[in-house]
C-alpha cells in the first residue's frame, strides 16, 4: 500500500486474512484502538505497533510481528507492540512474535494496564527463534541446541549445544541444530511487560523445533518473561519452553527458560494468590529412534521471585519438567508436601525439610542436585528431611543427583516409616561422577578409550577403573568410563557416566516393594565403555518388602568394556540416631556383617555388570546387611 489510510480501522470479517502488510516509508502502525476480528495479519519486518488505548484479538483474529536485527539483542529491541491500555486474546486468537532468524532479535511488548488471555489464544512462538545453525547454544553437527538446559548428545558422540542466558532475565531466542537441512529452529522470544494484572487463561509457547530425516538435532526452548503486578490465571493456562525432539540418532534440544515477576505484597494479597497455571520445560529424553546417548538434554528453567507458588500440594501438572530457581532461597520448611502428577528438579544445594508426611504419587517425580562441598566430613551437597512418613507411589521417584566432579551426594532422612510401592522408588542411575575429558571423573574412572569405570569392582577393559570406597559404609557416587571423544574436537565421550549415591536413613520401617537403582550409565556409539554402578546405603530400624536394590555396572556399546559393580550396604535394626552418630564420625566398627536379612530376599541386591566384555571382565560389586553388636545381659 502506498500509505496506512486503508489500514487504520477495525478489521472484522476476514478483510485481511493471512496478508503482510507492506507500506511505503513505514516504521510504525498507530490506533488509538484496534480489533481484529476473524482477520489474520503479519506486519513487515522491524514495524512497531501503537495502540493508546485497547488491543482486541477475537474470533481467531492474528497478529504476526517479525523482528528487525539490532546491535545489541539483550537492550535493543527488534520490534515492539506498545498498548496504552489492556490487551484482550480472545479463544482462538493468537499473538505470534518471531525473533530475527539469525541476529536473535526479539519482540518486545507492553501494556500499560491488564494483559488477558483465554482459554484456546495466546501468543505463538513455537520454533521462531534462531534458525538452522544459528544461537549461542548451537550445537556441532548432530548434537542438539541448548538454552535454559544443555542439548543432548548427538550421533557419533558430537557435542551438545550449551546452556547459555539469564534464569531471572530470559530474553533470548532460543537455538537451532548446526545442520543446514536437518536441524529444527529454536523456540522464540516472548518479553511481556504488564503494568496490571496479567490474567493466563490460554498458552504462552516458545517450544523448539524437531530434527527432521536421519540424525536431525532439534532445536532449543526459547524464553518467556513476563512482568507484571499480579500473575494470575487457571489450571487451562500454560506457559511452554520445550525443547524439540531429535531424529533417529540427532540430538534433543534443551528447555528454555521461563520467569515470572510479579510485587509480592500485590500477589500476596490476591484472593487467590497461587494460579493453577501450569510451567514446562520438557526436554526429549529419547529420540525419534529411541535412542539414549552419554549427556541426555536438559530441561528447561522456572524462574520465581520467592516462594508462594510453592504449595503444600503440587498437583497437575503445574511445574512439569522445570528446574526451579527462586533467589536467595536455600530451605523450604512445608507441614507436609504431595507431589500429584509434577516432574520437577529443586534447586542445586537446596534444603527441603516437610516436618510431617511427603508423598509422591501419579507419576511425580522430583530430582534432587548435590552443589559442591569444600570437605569431605560435608557429604550432603542437598538434602531431604522427612519429619513422620515417607510415601512413594507406582511410577513417582525421587532422583538424587551427585556432583559430577567434587562427590557430594544427595542425603534422605525419614523420621517414622518410609514406603516405596512396586513400579516406583529411587532412581540414581547415571547421576555419579560424569565424563570429562580433564580427569575430574571419580576415583574408579577408567583409562581414556575404551575403558569401564570401577568402583565396588574394577572396571572392564585392559585398563578399567579400579575399586575404591567402603563396602560397610558406601559414601562416594559411582566413577564414568574412560574419555573416548569419539567425535574428535568437537565431540563428547561415548563412554557411561557413573551410578548415583542414594543416602536414605530412616527411624522406624522401609518398605521397599519398588526399585532403588543406581546403575552406572550404558556406553554408546561404537565401543563406549560403561560406567560403573554407584552406591545404595539404607538404613531403617526394619526392611521389608519384595523389591529390588540395584547397583549394576554400565552396559558397554559392542561389549567392549562394561563398567564394575557398585556397593549395597543396608543397616538394619539400628536406631536413627545411632545411625547418625556414626555416620558424623565414619565409625563401622561393632557392625556384624549378614549376607542375608529374615524380611528381605537377599537375591533381590544386585552389584553385577550387564552384558559381556571382550577386553578384560569387570568385577561384581560388595553387597550386604548389617547391624550392629549387642550384649544382652539376663538377671535372674
Amino acid at each position: 500500500l502506498p500509505d496506512t489510510r486503508l489500514v487504520e480501522n477495525d478489521f472484522t470479517a476476514k478483510r485481511l486474512q493471512y496478508v503482510q502488510l507492506m507500506v511505503a516509508d513505514w516504521t510504525q502502525w498507530t490506533h488509538t484502538s484496534l480489533t481484529l476480528d476473524d482477520c489474520v495479519v503479519g506486519l513487515e519486518e522491524g514495524i512497531d505497533v501503537s495502540v493508546t488505548q485497547d488491543l482486541v484479538l477475537t474470533n481467531n483474529g492474528a497478529l504476526h510481528m517479525f523482528a528487525a536485527p539490532v546491535t545489541n539483542v539483550l537492550t535493543d529491541t527488534g520490534a515492539a507492540l506498545t498498548v496504552g491500555g489492556s490487551l484482550h486474546v480472545f479463544e482462538g486468537s493468537w499473538i505470534v512474535p518471531v525473533a530475527h532468524p539469525t541476529n536473535g532479535a526479539a519482540v518486545k511488548i507492553g501494556v500499560e494496564a491488564d494483559l488477558l488471555i483465554a482459554a484456546t489464544g495466546g501468543i505463538d512462538a513455537d520454533m521462531r527463534g534462531y534458525t538452522r545453525g544459528f544461537g549461542p547454544g548451537v550445537p556441532y553437527d548432530s548434537g542438539g541446541a541448548g538454552h535454559g538446559g544443555h542439548g543432548g548428545m548427538g550421533f557419533g558422540g558430537k557435542i551438545f549445544g550449551y546452556a547459555y542466558g539469564d534464569a531471572e532475565w530470559p530474553m533470548l531466542a532460543g537455538s537451532a541444530g548446526r545442520s543446514a537441512t536437518l536441524a529444527g529452529r529454536g523456540g522464540g522470544a516472548i518479553r511481556l511487560h504488564v503494568g496490571g494484572r496479567a490474567v493466563i487463561d490460554g498458552t504462552l509457547t516458545a517450544k523448539g523445533g524437531h530434527g527432521t530425516t536421519t540424525h536431525g538435532p532439534a532445536g532449543s526452548g526459547g524464553s518467556i518473561l513476563v512482568q507484571c503486578t499480579t500473575f494470575e490465571g487457571s489450571d487451562n493456562g500454560r506457559l511452554a519452553v520445550d525443547g524439540g525432539q531429535g531424529n533417529y540418532y540427532g540430538g534433543c534440544g534443551g528447555g528454555g527458560r521461563i520467569a515470572i515477576h510479579y510485587d509480592a505484597a500485590a500477589q500476596a494479597a490476591l484472593q487467590n494468590p497461587v494460579p493453577g497455571v501450569r510451567f514446562t520445560g520438557y526436554a526429549y529424553p529419547l529420540t525419534t529412534y529411541g535412542t539414549s546417548f552419554t549427556i541426555d538434554a536438559q530441561m528447561g528453567t522456572l524462574w520465581l521471585p520467592d516462594l508462594l507458588f510453592l504449595t503444600e500440594t503440587l498437583d497437575k501438572q503445574r511445574f512439569w519438567h522445570v528446574r526451579l530457581v527462586v533467589p536467595d532461597q536455600a530451605t523450604w520448611t512445608p507441614a507436609d508436601l504431595t507431589l500429584d502428577n509434577c516432574v520437577l528438579t529443586w534447586p542445586e544445594g537446596f534444603t527441603l525439610a516437610v516436618a510431617n508426611d511427603l508423598i509422591l504419587t501419579n507419576g511425580a517425580v522430583m530430582t534432587l542436585v548435590a552443589a559442591a562441598t569444600n570437605a569431605p566430613a560435608e557429604r550432603y551437597g542437598t538434602q531431604v528431611t522427612v519429619g513422620r512418613d515417607l510415601k512413594v507411589y507406582a511410577d513417582s521417584w525421587i532422583c538424587p543427583q551427585a556432583h559430577p566432579t567434587n562427590a557430594a551426594i544427595a542425603g534422605l532422612m525419614v523420621g517414622r516409616h518410609a514406603t516405596l510401592a512396586s513400579g516406583g522408588g529411587i532412581d540414581a542411575d547415571g547421576r555419579g561422577y560424569h565424563a570429562s575429558n580433564v580427569g575430574e571423573i571419580g576415583p574408579g574412572e577408567g583409562a581414556n578409550g575404551y575403558q569401564g569405570g570401577g568402583y565396588g569392582g574394577k572396571g572392564g577393559g585392559t585398563a578399567g577403573g579400579p575399586a575404591y570406597g567402603s563396602a560397610v559404609l558406601p559414601l562416594l557416587p559411582g566413577s564414568a568410563a574412560g574419555w573416548n571423544g569419539y567425535g574428535g574436537a568437537n565431540g563428547y565421550t561415548v563412554g557411561g557416566n557413573g551410578g548415583g549415591a542414594v543416602h536414605l536413613r530412616v527411624g522406624g520401617e522401609l518398605r521397599v516393594d519398588g526399585l532403588i537403582t543406581a546403575d552406572g550409565w550404558h556406553g554408546s556409539y561404537y565401543g563406549g565403555g560403561g560406567g560403573s554402578g554407584g552406591a545404595i546405603f539404607l538404613a531403617a530400624r526394619r526392611l521389608t518388602g519384595t523389591g529390588m536394590l540395584r547397583a549394576n555396572g554400565g552396559l558397554s556399546n559392542l561389549d567392549v568394556a562394561s563398567g564394575g559393580g557398585g556397593r549395597i550396604a543396608v543397616w538394619h535394626h539400628m536406631p536413627l540416631g545411632e545411625v547418625e552418630a556414626r555416620l558424623a564420625s565414619g565409625m563401622t566398627s561393632g557392625l556384624r556383617y549378614a549376607a542375608t536379612h529374615p524380611d528381605f530376599p537377599a537375591d533381590r541386591l544386585e552389584v553385577a555388570w550387564y552384558g559381556t566384555s571382550k577386553n578384560g571382565l569387570p568385577g561384581a560389586g560388595t553387597k550386604g546387611f548389617y547391624t550392629a553388636v549387642s550384649t544382652l545381659m539376663l538377671i535372674r
